[in-house]
């Protein structure tokens, strides 16, 4: 389309009317198709052309066309009063504006984004600022600046994601920590499967992570998780959850049940 300057909020709304509010709603912050929020979202061009999952390209719209739309969108942050999570709110509020309507209203997951509860929360807050895009969900995840997500929001926000009470038994254990990348029973999906090691194997895993802070390449990145995180019993039950193994007896297995 060409025409106008960057920033010209004009264009901008008159373009998004015509090419995004059908998905996105009238304003962006949310409509049936696409319930999550891209108000304030810079660094489209490449998504809007290409498209992504269900979102189909729109090649017509070129570098000045996205930067009005992404000018007009970022318009509607100027005041808290106008947005839920644009300056203000608690994390509730701003976790709903923002993230509910593809992670459930509580991060417990559902069929536009997988659950995040208990979350890593250094590895979190890149994927929140970096964006990420699974095959096994229908659209990618946008990259949130600081701008429409600033870092105290942010923090707060996977606080509260932290705080969710945790699953007590092995195969809730599983599903909370580990089947986001290993898959149903521990069969693999983003990454290899877990059948089959020694529970200390497994144990010292869970423990030591891999990849450090590699958090980009999802084949070799695991997270490290502490016994404030995951006691030792917890880890316990979820190697029998996907093992199918029983109880082990005595030693320091069973110095593990005190601290469940």
């Amino acid at each position: 389309m060409g025409g106008g300057a960057g920033g010209d909020l004009a264009l901008g709304e008159e373009l998004y009317a015509q090419n995004c509010a059908v998905c996105h709603g009238p304003t962006g912050a949310g409509g049936a198709v696409f319930p999550g929020s891209i108000q304030g979202h810079t660094g489209m061009l490449g998504i809007v052309q290409r498209g992504a999952g269900a979102m189909p390209g729109f090649p017509n719209l070129d570098a000045t066309d996205v930067a009005a739309i992404e000018a007009w969108l970022a318009s509607f942050l100027a005041g808290p009063e106008e947005v839920p999570g644009g300056g203000g709110g608690s994390p509730q509020d701003i976790f709903a504006h923002t993230c509910a309507g593809c992670h459930g209203a509580s991060g417990e997951g559902a069929a536009r984004g997988p659950q995040i509860q208990s979350p890593v929360i250094p590895f979190a807050t890149w994927v929140v600022r970096n964006g990420r895009h699974r095959p096994d969900f229908p659209d990618a995840m946008p990259p949130y600046s600081a701008n429409e997500l600033p870092d105290d929001e942010l923090d707060g926000m996977l606080t509260w994601l932290a705080s969710a009470p945790k699953p007590t038994d092995g195969p809730g254990l599983y599903t909370r920590f580990c089947a986001n990348c290993h898959g149903a029973g521990g069969r693999g999906a983003v990454v290899g499967g877990i059948r089959g090691e020694s529970l200390g194997e497994f144990r010292e895993k869970v423990r030591e992570g891999e990849g450090g802070r590699n958090y980009g390449n999802r084949g070799s990145y695991m997270p490290a998780w502490s016994a404030a995180q995951l006691s030792d019993a917890e880890i316990t039950k979820i190697y029998q959850a996907v093992n199918g193994t029983p109880a082990p007896t005595g030693g320091e297995e069973e110095e593990d049940g005190d601290d469940d």
